[in-house]
């Protein structure tokens, strides 16, 4: 067959005759697999001129020309039978090419009727999502109604009680909290914004309620009312609600009648005074709300542990944070601004350090490092430490301490008049100027770069003159 006939003119192609001995190449140069014509002429190059070489490849041409001609004479008759063997190979070919043209049809037509019927069966899917959807929609809009007369119904039953009822503004929240998340849903659609009065009404009435429950709970420090209280502030989240109604009711009045010019003058301790009876106000007002939102295994050492360890603590506030140093700040910058102001760097030295210790006690009061982190990263934070302008205090106590050094190199040779260390009057001065930067009554520790410069420029100065 043609087959055999390929196999064995490939096998024959491999098996190169041997050249003759005298030779300056041997069969394994031509048949190695790394052969190419330049590594071949480099390496008979060692042992033959290029004219042997060419000589010696054409006797092998013509060895491999008598080879090759054998090995037709040998397969003649093979090639001559190989056509009268393909005689009625075309009618072989049409008998097997019409059923398989006949299977190709049938298999087109089976896949046109599976593509129209996926076809049929993905607009069903749709159809039916989209009444799925729908029908999500419509039990979550009749959701919403339902919670709409549950909660009217139950503020209007608190409207009749004397007092709040804990258990009626827990419900009212809990129905609240599923009607948020409802309307959530469902926002874009006409009928939400048809109802919006009435959940601004009801969001208004549950607030009210919770504030004069909040309220109660402070006044009569009852954990239990003040716990349930925030956990219904925490479930509708309105935790920043709590905390504002914190600083209204409590913070504000008593910052007010604290932080006052009257109280700075007055106080024997002056600032520091103040301050004293500003972080009064946290451990007589906050505790309880300290202990009931503060986590026993957060609490950093030394803090008070909350009340009780079985009860679960109300997470998602912070009062200091949130409630108290906001106000803090506001009532600072509003009624204390003499303590900012640069213009007397003793007094502005004095009310920034006593300031930064009433910063490092206010955070030790904080009951995790978590709410430590948050104070920092306040607004309130960054802008009660932006007032301070330690620039222009340094640039203050640069002068004075440049002005100094400088009248004395005005006569770097005069001597010492009093008794001194020192023999001459400009190594007296610069080491007073030396002094003065790293006195305690002069040196903020922000300022540590800027005096250690002022240090090296003043030696320098020297050493130059």
């Amino acid at each position: 067959t043609y087959r055999a006939l390929a196999d064995r003119a490939m096998e024959s192609s491999l098996d190169l005759p041997e050249p003759p001995r005298e030779l300056c190449f041997s069969r394994g140069d031509l048949v190695r697999d790394s052969f190419s014509v330049d590594g071949f002429v480099s390496s008979c190059r060692h042992h033959a001129s290029l004219e042997t070489l060419r000589t010696d490849l054409g006797v092998y041409f013509n060895t491999l020309k008598s080879a090759l001609i054998e090995l037709i004479n040998q397969d003649y008759a093979d090639f001559l039978r190989l056509s009268a063997n393909l005689v009625g190979v075309d009618k072989v070919i049409g008998n097997v090419a019409n059923p398989l043209t006949d299977v190709q049809q049938q298999f087109k037509s089976v896949k046109s009727l599976l593509d129209e019927a996926t076809g049929i069966m993905e607009t069903k899917l749709g159809d039916r999502m989209v009444m799925r959807q729908r029908r999500a929609i419509l039990e979550r809009l009749m959701s919403i109604d339902r919670s709409l007369v549950k909660i009217e119904r139950m503020q209007q039953q608190q409207q009749m009680e004397s007092s709040v009822d804990q258990q009626i503004i827990e419900r009212m929240a809990g129905e609240f909290n599923h009607l948020q998340f409802n309307v959530t849903q469902c926002r874009q659609l006409p009928y939400i914004e048809s109802i919006r009065p009435r959940i601004a009404t009801i969001t208004s009435g549950l607030q009210h309620h919770l504030q004069q429950l909040f309220d109660v709970g402070l006044s009569s420090r009852d954990v239990s009312t003040l716990r349930r209280c925030l956990r219904t502030y925490s479930l509708i989240d309105k935790s920043q609600a709590a905390e504002s109604l914190f600083r209204q009711s409590r913070v504000s009045p008593y910052m007010e009648r604290v932080i006052t010019m009257t109280n700075l003058v007055s106080n024997p301790k002056g600032l520091s005074g103040v301050y004293e009876i500003i972080l009064d106000f946290i451990p007589s007002h906050c505790s309880l709300l300290l202990d009931i939102t503060a986590s026993p295994s957060l609490i950093l050492i030394g803090q008070t542990a909350p009340l009780d360890f079985n009860d679960e603590p109300v997470t998602g506030f912070d009062f200091l944070v949130f409630a108290v140093w906001p106000e803090i700040v506001s009532r600072l910058e509003a009624q204390l601004q003499t303590i900012f102001a640069p213009g007397d760097p003793q007094a502005f030295h004095k009310s920034y350090l006593t300031s930064m210790k009433f910063v490092s006690s206010f955070e030790r009061l904080c009951r995790s490092q978590s709410s430590v982190e948050r104070l920092r990263s306040h607004s309130a934070y960054k802008t009660f430490m932006n007032r301070w302008s330690l620039p222009v205090y340094f640039q203050i106590r640069f002068q004075e301490i440049a002005t100094q050094f400088e009248s004395a190199l005005e006569s770097p040779i005069s001597i010492v008049s009093d008794d001194s260390h020192f023999f001459l009057q400009v190594t007296s001065v610069l080491w007073k100027c030396l002094h003065a930067c790293w006195s305690e009554n002069v040196f903020l520790p922000s300022l540590a770069h800027r005096f250690w410069k002022l240090s090296v420029q003043v030696n320098e100065t020297v050493d130059t003159h």
